[in-house]
């Protein structure tokens, strides 16, 4: 183990890797005293790997860390709690907290995808749940594999000159 081998005490039980190299694991402890439910591990030449470069506050209601993944779109890290199913979404800079919300119970795993949205696995209703970061989207994608999120609702204008223009219709009360 060359994340943190010396810095954990209990059990480290998810592990993602972000573009730059920084590592971001979770602790699945149920009293939060004892361990953070995230930290973070900037990506170093030097290893083993002790120093966290944050973690999340040692206090209720972060604990159950059991899965995490991040989206780097938006800098976001996310755990899902598998004691109350609760999902935490912190900054991936600086730890900070985002938000959260109730997914269910006994959280199994948790995926972003290029979209954004979350996806919840439980193993005590087990669903699989998909939760949308809030409002209307549209996403194109390319034979080429990319992929392209445009705010909706939008309508797409040909201008005469050949040009390509998007406008945001207002919305009624």
């Amino acid at each position: 183990q060359y994340i943190g081998p010396s810095y954990y005490t209990f059990y480290p039980y998810d592990y993602v890797r972000d573009s730059n190299g920084d590592w971001y694991d979770v602790q699945y402890r149920y009293d939060p005293a004892q361990a953070p439910a995230i930290s973070k591990f900037l990506d170093s030449a030097v290893l083993p790997i002790n120093t966290a470069a944050w973690t999340t506050p040692l206090t209720a209601p972060y604990n159950g860390g059991y899965c995490l993944d991040i989206y780097e779109e938006w800098g976001w890290v996310a755990y899902g709690n598998y004691y109350d199913g609760f999902v935490h979404i912190f900054n991936m800079a600086d730890g900070s907290y985002v938000g959260g919300f109730d997914a269910g119970s006994r959280m199994r795993d948790i995926a972003f995808d290029a979209a954004g949205n979350i996806y919840t696995v439980d193993n005590l209703t087990e669903w699989l749940r998909v939760w949308s970061p809030g409002g209307d989207w549209m996403a194109i994608t390319g034979s080429d594999g990319s992929f392209v999120l445009i705010p909706e609702p939008a309508a797409i204008i040909l201008l005469a000159l050949g040009g390509l223009a998007c406008t945001r219709r207002g919305r009624s009360a």
